[in-house]
């Protein structure tokens, strides 16, 4: 199939148009993301299932390098407090810009993959951006 070179630049310019309508200057974004609440007894939780696991770390490394594994245990001890006071940057949530699935991410993440569709978006200010 031979095309015209006045053919050719016709579908030269339509195509460079399309590109320059999905440049990522204006790419779609969503509004702000939500910030997951966590409640006391959830994040009381989390530190207690960190506690558990120091613990059973800290036992096994008494037996094998003492002073180490008093250092775990101590953590185990002050693990579930820490989880509870919150100190850790709560996750954001939002809607996928592909397919409209629930998103989280963590604050300083860079970007993200939809679980449900595999595809990335970038983090900016607490806004997704396609990528």
């Amino acid at each position: 199939m031979d095309l015209t070179p006045e053919e050719r630049h016709r579908i030269y310019e339509e195509e460079k148009a399309r590109q320059e309508a999905a440049s990522p200057s204006d790419a779609r974004r969503t509004g702000p993301l939500k910030i997951e609440a966590t409640t006391f007894g959830q994040r009381l939780g989390e530190g207690c299932a960190v506690a558990f696991f120091a613990c059973g770390c800290g036992t096994i490394l008494c037996f094998i390098f003492p002073p180490l594994g008093i250092l775990v245990l101590l953590f185990a001890l002050v693990a579930p407090f820490v989880g509870a006071l919150g100190l850790t940057p709560p996750k954001l949530t939002g809607a996928c810009l592909h397919c409209g699935g629930t998103i989280k991410v963590g604050q300083a993440d860079p970007g993200v993959t939809c679980p449900a569709c595999k595809r990335r978006m970038a983090v900016r200010n607490g806004e997704l951006w396609m990528v």
